[in-house]
């Protein structure tokens, strides 16, 4: 079966354009110079055997609601390539999607990456990298992509702090004299929201849902404090008993209750690295403050509960989503200027 083209319109590009690539649990999106975000569409697959059938939006409507001979993949695992063989075929159709024809000219590319990949996994975004098309493949950290992207000035001597939630990994870093003074990865982020709703369903409601309905509830209820004049929904799933269909009424405040402890454990990882910055970057950080990135700082109260908790004045990037993306897209643009922020190819 043929792969089904995403109907959504893509730019025409001039050919040979470097582009910058967030290669995401949740999402894949894709900056090219001089034009900006051109590709924002799920990290999704769905495949029969070994042929491609959708990428993107369409392949994540099929999730949950295929026959047995079909199989939806998320090759992409807490930001780490997970299905080797399906993130290269994924990143080729988004690449190609992207430039608008097919790649003549080959780009250079600018990959984010968390700074929890060992050096294996690094090689692995590159080889699909080059597999999807590239003549060269530059990676950078999540982190400080991020913070470029929320417009941090991180050549000052005075520290910043960021904290990148994405759907698969959290990174949080302070960072000084263009570098990373003190900071931590999680292999947590935005889809354990999801899961830790899952999770409180089936103990408080004794009701199995989907993660197609559980981001759904987040996005509609989810909060970190309490917030006034959010309606009720109702939600359909299955009995985790009988089987059968059941149908509920959620409220924000059972949600917010399910959010708890993984926002208990992103808190904690903030308070890991305050603990080992040295004082005197410490200290800027009350000037400073933390500037939150990533689709999960969309979570509504997240930067008031954030500064309540921590002390520090908290700022939420103007798009958090595409932080990360604008960033690398912003090395993209400068390649040469901006060697020294990337990462050097792993010896093996």
């Amino acid at each position: 079966m043929a792969m089904l083209a995403d109907s959504r319109p893509r730019p025409r590009l001039s050919l040979g354009r470097d582009l910058a690539i967030d290669l995401g649990t949740a999402n894949t999106r894709i900056y090219s110079r001089g034009a900006g975000v051109v590709l924002d569409a799920p990290s999704v697959v769905a495949m029969r055997g070994r042929d491609v059938v959708a990428v993107g939006q369409q392949a994540k409507q099929m999730l949950g609601r295929v026959p047995e001979e079909f199989e939806v993949v998320q090759p992409i695992q807490h930001s780490v390539i997970h299905q080797y063989d399906a993130t290269e075929r994924m990143l080729r159709y988004f690449v190609q999607s992207a430039h608008g024809r097919s790649l003549i000219s080959r780009p250079r590319l600018v990959v984010n990456v968390p700074s929890h990949l060992t050096g294996v996994e690094q090689r692995a975004v590159r080889d699909a990298g080059y597999a999807a098309g590239a003549r060269q493949v530059f990676l950078v950290q999540t982190a400080m992509a991020a913070a470029i992207g929320a417009d941090v000035p991180i050549h000052e001597s005075r520290g910043h702090f960021v904290l990148s939630i994405g759907a698969g990994c959290t990174e949080v870093a302070v960072i000084a004299s263009g570098g990373i003074v003190s900071g931590t990865s999680l292999r947590t982020g935005g889809v354990d929201f999801d899961v830790a709703i899952v999770e409180y369903l089936v103990e408080h409601f004794d009701m199995r849902v989907g993660e197609v309905t559980a981001e759904q509830i987040k996005i509609n209820l989810g909060s970190a404090v309490p917030v006034d004049g959010i309606p009720v929904m109702t939600v359909q799933g299955q009995d985790s008993r009988t089987g059968l269909p059941k149908q509920i009424e959620l409220s924000s405040v059972h949600v917010r209750k399910a959010l708890q402890r993984p926002l208990d454990e992103l808190l904690s990882a903030l308070r890991r690295v305050l603990d080992t910055t040295p004082p005197e970057v410490s200290g800027d950080l009350l000037r400073t403050g933390l500037v939150v990135t990533g689709g999960g700082a969309l979570l509504r109260g997240l930067p008031e509960r954030l500064e309540h908790d921590l002390g520090v004045p908290v700022r939420l990037a103007a798009q958090p989503q595409l932080s990360v993306v604008e960033g690398a897209g912003r090395c993209a643009d400068n390649i040469s200027s901006v060697r020294r922020l990337l990462l050097i190819e792993p010896a093996l």
